[in-house]
């Protein structure tokens, strides 16, 4: 479900809206949830309406299980459309698997010009938590990696308000190893 600050329960199309690929986005449960997905011809993604300074921001996601080489998944928050070349980001990037394999998680976070890099794992509820001076990212509600604001990282510690964002598309040039999506 999504819920606001004041903890009152909304619908996708009030809260979010689509960035690409609206075909490719469905909701369901009278739109407290949404499947996006992609195809040969385009991915697919969403944003949230309003910004955020801070806040606790949390999905279920239920990654494909079939050969995924490619597919680059996404949970983030962002602020790279009000400040295009000096913006924030929080991030969790699963990366798809070859058959046999397992998906790969990256956490990012940027601010205003760098970014940092870490983790590897199987997603289920992926939550981040921003709070002055700290963040904190979870897998499955265990903390996975934490992230304090401290003077070595000043420019790099994200610090202004930002959107949260979904979205699913093709990596098949960096993601998995240079792994490409095969299309049945």
């Amino acid at each position: 479900m999504i819920s606001s600050a004041e903890s009152s329960i909304t619908t996708f199309s009030k809260a979010f809206k689509p960035l690409y690929g609206e075909a490719n986005i469905v909701s369901y449960e009278n739109e407290g949830s949404v499947e996006i997905a992609m195809d040969e011809t385009t991915s697919s993604g969403f944003r949230s309406k309003q910004m955020y300074t801070q806040g606790f921001f949390e999905t279920s996601l239920k990654p494909p299980e079939s050969y995924t080489a490619g597919v680059v998944v996404t949970f983030y928050s962002s602020n790279n459309q009000k400040y295009p070349f000096r913006h924030d980001e929080i991030d969790f990037e699963f990366l798809g698997r070859p058959r046999g394999g397992k998906w790969s998680l990256q956490t990012n976070f940027y601010g205003t010009r760098s970014g940092t890099t870490c983790g590897s794992t199987r997603p289920r509820i992926c939550t981040a938590t921003r709070s002055c001076g700290r963040i904190t990212y979870y897998v499955d509600r265990v903390p996975v990696r934490h992230v304090s604001k401290a003077p070595s990282i000043r420019e790099e510690y994200p610090s202004k308000e930002m959107r949260l964002y979904a979205t699913i598309w093709n990596g098949s040039d960096w993601a998995t190893g240079g792994g490409s999506i095969k299309w049945i």
